[in-house]
């Protein structure tokens, strides 16, 4: 089986130079597409969305299927700065926390 994964950042939306929207992906040669990020409440374990703009971008995000029926459509949890131990709050252990019980999960 081939898949060609693409990555759609919840911040192109509201960048100033070169703004994207979910429905100016070229989803045609496509079989997964990932939206990054959203994140998770540290005591709950949780989805949340990264910044509250992401949540008008969802819909567009998941309708690209309506174009494309064998699209998969997925959200990447964390992001490259999640595990900073600098976050505050501090979610360096999160994964491993939600992790770390079945019933969390």
């Amino acid at each position: 089986m081939t898949r060609t994964v693409g990555y759609y950042e919840g911040w192109a939306s509201t960048r100033s130079c070169d703004k994207q929207l979910p429905s100016n992906i070229d989803i045609a040669p496509l079989t997964h597409l990932n939206f990054a990020f959203v994140f998770f409440y540290l005591t709950t374990f949780q989805i949340m969305p990264m910044s509250t703009n992401n949540q008008v971008l969802y819909p567009q995000f998941t309708g690209l299927k309506s174009k494309k029926l064998s699209l998969k459509t997925w959200v990447a949890v964390g992001g490259w700065s999640f595990n900073d131990a600098t976050n505050s709050p501090n979610t360096q252990t999160a994964f491993s926390d939600m992790a770390s019980n079945a019933a969390n999960c």
